[in-house]
């Protein structure tokens, strides 16, 4: 299975130090993070199948009263 190569300057980012999370093993995905310090999206990105076709994983999270909300929205 093809896998991406990881750059270790990704993983610089203050987002990814302030998570305290960093992969540098090749990968089927590329990751994203954005916070505004209320709400997250996190996104995979790839091709697991390696057929061309690029799939995006979604996760958005977020509190209601004080407790963590979080949603996981797979491609269709």
């Amino acid at each position: 299975m093809l896998r991406c190569p990881v750059s270790a300057d990704a993983w610089d980012d203050p987002i990814w130090k302030s998570l305290d999370y960093a992969s540098y093993d090749p990968s089927l995905f590329q990751y994203s993070y954005q916070s505004d310090g209320k709400t997250f999206t996190a996104k995979a990105v790839g091709d697991a199948g390696c057929r061309g076709e690029i799939v995006t994983y979604v996760m958005t999270g977020t509190t209601i009263r004080g407790n963590p909300v979080v949603e996981f929205t797979e491609p269709r």
